[in-house]
């Protein structure tokens, strides 16, 4: 289990706890949560009809080191993921879990592009992109290892409440494409009719690949425009 994880004295262990503790605090700060006391939850009603109290799905931690292209460690990082393979579809989840992204071609098309053109390229990586899109149904996840609430209760009595979408969840992907591409839509951009990773709009266009986002255009100005406005 997690907690003999957190046990073993790895040359990392202490810099993984520290990971995993900002990954929790920034979190918190997107509001992803509420705690609740599990006998608490509410009903879900299901496709027939009838209603279910859902169950609280497992959690877990996935802990990576990111290297340099030397090879040199870049940074240890600590990511709060949902059970996907424990959400059961029409329960805990929907059939419809995609994500359009932009396609390669697409891609290299804009970048010949921009060379031919002496257009200007910038690029985003959103930060903790997938729990910035809101969660309009009932999921209950259980506590990080190691996680105090001021209740005082046991984390067995406990559970937390999704007001975000989470990393790991089946339909993350998607929620998190229809936050952006609304977003894109009223900041005055079009989607592409060819490619529904393309945006088009304010003399630029827009590569959309999940959390990554590169832009094509002449003006560095209105780009900075867009980016200022990206949440």
């Amino acid at each position: 289990g997690l907690g003999d994880v957190y046990k073993r004295q790895g040359e990392c262990r202490e810099a993984f706890l520290v990971g995993m503790s900002q990954e929790i605090s920034e979190l918190e700060g997107h509001g992803t949560w509420k705690v609740i006391e599990r006998n608490k939850k509410v009903n879900i009603t299901l496709p027939d009809g009838t209603t279910k109290i859902p169950e609280v799905i497992p959690i877990t931690l996935a802990f990576r080191i990111k290297h340099w292209p030397s090879g040199l460690m870049r940074k240890i990082k600590a990511r709060f993921c949902v059970r996907r393979d424990l959400q059961r579809e029409g329960v805990d989840s929907v059939f419809d879990t995609y994500a359009p992204v932009a396609s390669w071609s697409s891609i290299r098309m804009l970048t010949i592009m921009s060379l031919q053109k002496s257009w200007i390229t910038k690029e985003i990586d959103f930060s903790n992109a997938f729990v910035q899109a809101p969660l309009h149904k009932d999921v209950y996840v259980s506590l990080p290892a190691m996680f105090n609430d001021e209740s005082g209760l046991p984390s067995s009595h406990l559970c937390l409440k999704l007001l975000k979408s989470l990393y790991g969840m089946r339909e993350a992907p998607k929620l998190w494409g229809n936050h952006l591409a609304k977003a894109l839509v009223l900041a005055g951009f079009k989607v592409s009719n060819f490619d529904p990773g393309i945006y088009y709009g304010r003399g630029m266009a827009i590569a959309v690949y999940v959390d990554d986002v590169l832009f094509y255009g002449l003006s560095k100005e209105e780009m900075g425009k867009v980016k200022r406005k990206r949440r």
